[in-house]
């Protein structure tokens, strides 16, 4: 069975998106910073700041929604 077709506005709304993958230093914590595609859940943007010294602990985490998206397919 094909998956539904995604439909412009959300096609539209995710071509707007800067998809490119930061990471960021500072003294002691690195934050990284990216985009996963979800056909349950669209464009969410994932966080983690991370302790730079070893042991590495991710120290925070956010995740936000960007342009949601559900193919309506459940298993």
């Amino acid at each position: 069975m094909p998956d539904p077709p995604i439909p412009s506005d959300v096609k539209d709304k995710a071509r707007n998106l800067e998809l490119t993958p930061t990471v960021e230093f500072e003294e002691n914590l690195v934050t990284v910073t990216l985009i996963v595609f979800s056909k349950w859940g669209g464009f969410t943007r994932h966080s983690f700041v991370i302790q730079k010294e070893f042991p590495h602990k991710i120290l925070k985490y956010t995740s936000k929604n960007l342009v949601p998206y559900d193919c309506r397919i459940r298993f």
